[in-house]
């Protein structure tokens, strides 16, 4: 093969190879994580009948201390974070619910002075999840969970219809909002990014699916 012929397969190969492994690299880059593990506090287990069907399901609180960004790009610094991971299983093993929220730390500090909850301390605070008592804002826990019949006022219809599209359930909203507002229904709730996100749900077996519960801020808007 000629000396020219050969230099230009050379090249369109460099540059066949550039064009498939470039934009991998670059991808990876992009994406590669930034957070900086600094503690991971032991598991906390559950078991309770969040499906409703006479069998105790395992509930998993999960919590990493993290250093990291910010999701806003005006904040250049990293940040200390708690990052919270709620799972419910059945027992056996079908998953129901799954919750992934992060906490700053300074929103953190602020739900324990907005709940009295005293000295800043997230070990204490991860141990007893389901056994923190309000000392301001309520007699109640800060998170819980527990049986309790359901007002419709509180039940979020905007969020069951997108689930009914995105799973593409065979039922509506009626159906739903008629099951969840008949007897009573294990709910668990709990405070999650800052004090004022409560967050509630409850399990319904027409969606097979956890349906979000307005909170009492959110009711009073």
């Amino acid at each position: 093969m000629p000396k020219e012929k050969n230099g230009y397969l050379f090249f369109w190969v460099f540059v066949l190879i550039g064009f498939i492994f470039g934009p991998v690299a670059q991808a990876k880059s992009l994406t590669a994580s930034t957070e900086e593990v600094l503690f991971v506090y032991p598991v906390q287990n559950y078991k309770f009948d969040f499906e409703g069907t006479g069998k105790s399901d395992n509930c998993s609180i999960i919590c990493k201390k993290v250093k990291d960004f910010s999701s806003d790009p005006a904040v250049k610094e990293k940040k200390i974070w708690y990052q919270f991971r709620i799972k419910i299983s059945s027992g056996a093993g079908k998953s129901l619910f799954e919750d992934l929220y992060s906490t700053e730390e300074n929103d953190f500090k602020q739900t324990f002075e907005r709940f009295g909850l005293g000295p800043f301390d997230p070990g204490k605070y991860l141990r007893n999840y389901f056994n923190i008592l309000k000392r301001y804002g309520g007699s109640d826990y800060v998170n819980g969970f527990a049986k309790s019949k359901i007002d419709k006022n509180e039940i979020d219809k905007d969020g069951i219809l997108e689930d009914i599209k995105k799973r593409k359930i065979n039922t509506t909203v009626e159906k739903v909002v008629e099951e969840l507002s008949m007897g009573n229904h294990m709910t668990v709730e709990y405070v999650g990014e800052w004090a004022e996100d409560v967050r509630i749900f409850v399990y319904s077996r027409e969606l097979k699916w956890p349906v979000r519960l307005l909170n009492a801020y959110e009711m009073n808007e």
